[in-house]
């Protein structure tokens, strides 16, 4: 038996420490990964120190404290982290921790997963009207109808607001009308892709370097859940347009220009001017709005934009033999229509002159801000494209909730029940209570001690909930359950209660305008909110009923006989020596056999005596 914990910078002999290894079962615990050692003292060479960034150095900057490596134990080695507690001369504290503590993405939000980015060749809402009628794993996203009180359809913005999204009506989804005249548009309906939750949770493992498989991927439940969370992205009133911005300091060239007369004291005289020039280009033909502000800044002697359409001058502002002692603003709004896009490009020249002097008092700014919106655009056969609300594009980054990847999979697996064990390249997440296999147990019995140390888990009890809703409309039951049985309200937390907090929430129907769908009863923007949908009802998008998701079906299906059984087991405590071959299969997860009954592992402790022999304490609990 040796110890060495390795890096591509040192090797760490530890074969004549006392190493003490803690496995934990994370069946009982908040953590999926719980192995490390007690921490140990090691002494700091000359070239260690180096090895760790001069650690020892009082004036160092920026100390590394975590140190990635491997760590060799028990005739294998695993992925580790070294971790410095404290130093007191060349003396340090370590403690390593192996075996995944977590996993290297756990920390990575959804949002930063590599989820679908699609450029669409249609419009959204034609793209949506194909896959509509699919579910999961056809596709990895999909338009169900949601109910929403989200938008405040008392405001200019959305009156025309109908209150779903993704509002599917005689078998195509609502689209939003622009007002030719003045540009606006009348938002009727909210386009947003829902991505679906096993798919979320697949590419978050395949981007970690592993497969998810296991009883996850067949509860019904979740083969029809999908993923709501408000997204501006597809809720933003013109995603399609382009901002166009000419700044301060955004100047091509400079030039000597002569001021004329009338200025400052009516005589002219030559100044150096800085020249702005900036071209728009346009994707199709259309109708565009440009609309924004020309900034004609303090202390200008003489400043000049224009627009122009090919050679057709749109607009200019101008400031001329005179100072300008104070700011203006010059509103910019124009319609071109550019009918003529296969022959040529087309483009708005935008072209400024101002002085340097002006220049330097604003060190950044805007000179012109403008904002380019289409108003329609045509295809190729001369076909309007409505200028739809949110973009043509599929951006599944933008429509996942605030969240972790570590907290997704925490939440999902405290919903139900859920083991998560790493087997080569694959993430199995398995029932917990199918992972009990008495018939691959370890006997210990040879190891028994006369009087191990007994505890009676009678007073433990549970609470199951998910995380708080702020509604007055709809409320959503917990479970309390102890040795009295199930409870579900007036009951009080012990200091043996376990609080199980699922991070996610079940959107709940809601019947409205004639049809009953999910209803957004928070905006999904922090925890997983989800749908279940399997396609298309009687034509319709509408989602399913979701009460199997709630607390008191998930306790019953996949919580309460684990529980039980908890509540009436018996925890063993003991210790005992043994050779290495004896214990060489042990592990957190192993059943074992001893004092004539079933156990499963609840915590190990093992501490190398010799190179072939270990001191182990054992923590069980009956089964």
């Amino acid at each position: 038996m040796f110890f060495r914990f390795s890096n591509s910078n040192y090797n760490l002999d530890l074969k004549h420490f006392s190493i003490t290894q803690i496995e934990k079962n994370y069946w009982f615990y908040s953590n999926f990964f719980t192995k490390s050692t007690y921490p140990i003292t090691i002494t700091i060479d000359d070239e260690l120190d180096e090895a760790m960034g001069f650690i020892l150095d009082h004036n160092s900057t920026e100390k590394k404290t975590y140190f990635n490596g491997l760590f060799f134990h028990d005739g294998k080695y695993e992925k580790a982290v070294m971790d410095l507690e404290d130093l007191e001369g060349r003396n340090a504290t370590v403690q390593i921790i192996f075996g995944f503590d977590e996993l290297p993405n756990w920390d990575k939000k959804l949002s930063e997963l590599p989820l679908d980015i699609i450029d669409l060749e249609t419009n959204l809402a034609d793209h949506a009207g194909t896959i509509v009628n699919q579910s999961w794993p056809s596709v990895n996203y999909n338009f169900p109808l949601l109910h929403t009180d989200d938008f405040d359809t008392s405001s200019e913005e959305w009156g025309d607001f109908l209150g779903k999204i993704n509002n599917y009506v005689n078998n195509q989804f609502v689209q939003n009308v622009v007002d030719l005249d003045d540009g606006s548009i009348k938002n009727k309906n909210i386009l947003q892709p829902l991505p679906h939750l096993l798919y979320v949770l697949q590419v978050g493992f395949q981007n970690a370097g592993y497969n998810l498989s296991g009883d996850i991927l067949n509860i019904q439940e979740l083969q029809k859940a999908w993923i709501y969370s408000k997204s501006d992205y597809y809720s933003n009133t013109r995603e399609d347009s382009d901002e166009v911005a000419v700044m301060v300091e955004d100047y091509e060239t400079t030039f000597i220009y002569a001021t004329g007369e009338g200025n400052y004291n009516g005589a002219s005289f030559y100044t150096t001017m800085c020249k702005y020039f900036r071209t728009i280009e346009f994707p199709m033909n259309g109708k565009y709005k440009i609309a924004g502000n020309v900034h004609s800044r303090r202390f200008h002697s003489y400043c000049y934009t224009s627009f122009k359409f090919g050679e057709d001058l749109l607009q200019e502002i101008e400031y001329d033999h005179s100072a300008i002692v104070e700011y203006d603003l010059d509103a910019i709004d124009f319609n071109v229509d550019i009918t003529d896009f296969e022959n040529q490009v087309v483009l708005i020249s935008v072209e400024s002159r101002f002085l340097t002097s002006a220049v330097d008092y604003y060190e950044d700014g805007y000179i012109v801000d403008l904002t380019v919106t289409p108003l329609e655009v045509y295809d190729n056969s001369g076909e309007i494209v409505p200028a739809l609300l949110g973009a043509n594009k599929i951006d599944l980054t933008k429509c996942v909730p605030d969240m972790t990847f570590g907290a997704a999979v925490t939440a999902v697996r405290n919903w139900f029940n859920l083991s998560l064990e790493i087997e080569g390249s694959d993430i199995l997440m398995n029932f917990i209570t199918k992972q009990v296999n008495k018939s691959s147990a370890i006997d210990l019995s040879n190891f028994e001690v006369k009087a191990p140390v007994r505890k009676f888990n009678k007073g433990l009890s549970w609470e199951l909930k998910f995380k708080d809703v702020d509604s007055y409309e709809y409320s959503f039951t917990s479970i309390f359950y102890s040795e009295n049985g199930i409870e579900t309200s007036g009951y009080s937390l012990t200091d043996k209660t376990t609080e199980v907090t699922i991070d996610a929430l079940p959107l709940p129907l809601s019947f409205k305008t004639n049809t009953t769908s999910a209803y957004t009863v928070i905006d999904g923007t922090d925890r997983l909110c989800l749908v279940l949908y399997d396609g298309l009802v009687s034509d319709k998008n509408q989602s399913l009923d979701s009460s199997s998701l709630l607390v008191p079906a998930v306790f019953n299906n996949y919580w309460k006989n684990w529980l039980k059984n908890r509540i009436n087991s018996v925890s063993y405590q003991w210790s005992f020596k043994a050779s290495m071959m004896d214990v060489i299969n042990l592990s957190n997860k192993s059943v074992i056999f001893a004092y004539n009954r079933f156990h499963l592992v609840n915590t190990i402790e093992k501490t190398n005596e010799t190179l072939m022999t270990y001191e182990i304490e054992l923590e069980l609990e009956s089964i």
